[in-house]
């Protein structure tokens, strides 16, 4: 039950999709990272 309450948390405090970001960093670029993106193409 654990690791639901840490993904339960981590969705509450809006540090779920850094998480994942710090993870796999293609994971929903932010506005910064798709214009760097965008520019490297």
């Amino acid at each position: 039950m654990q690791p639901f309450l840490d993904v339960r948390t981590a969705v509450l405090n809006d540090t779920l999709e850094d998480a994942f970001r710090q993870r796999y960093p293609g994971f929903r670029p932010t506005d910064g990272q798709q214009h760097a993106v965008a520019k490297a193409a």
